[in-house]
């Protein structure tokens, strides 16, 4: 599960760990105006998945951003450290 915008995405693993379509979304809603171009996974243990975001920012520029998502206490997925509050 990771949250989405007060409210809970549920996808993912079997597992419950996120998959790229469900990091895509939150990605995007996150950084609302970005549109991610390529996402894939760069890590993956039964503890964590990392993401490799690539993605075009509301004011034009590209970049590249990872992501590590883990578990919290309540069994929801979320980023581990906190993702940047905005696009560097």
């Amino acid at each position: 599960m990771l949250p989405v915008a007060g409210s809970l995405l549920v996808l993912g693993c079997a597992d419950g760990r996120p998959e790229e379509e469900e990091a895509k979304a939150w990605f995007e809603n996150h950084y609302r105006g970005a549109k991610v171009s390529d996402v894939r996974i760069t890590e993956d243990e039964t503890i964590a998945r990392s993401f490799r975001f690539e993605y075009r920012s509301a004011a034009g520029r590209g970049g590249r951003l990872e992501v590590q998502f883990m578990q919290d206490s309540s069994g929801t997925w979320r980023p581990r450290p906190a993702a940047p509050a905005a696009l560097p």
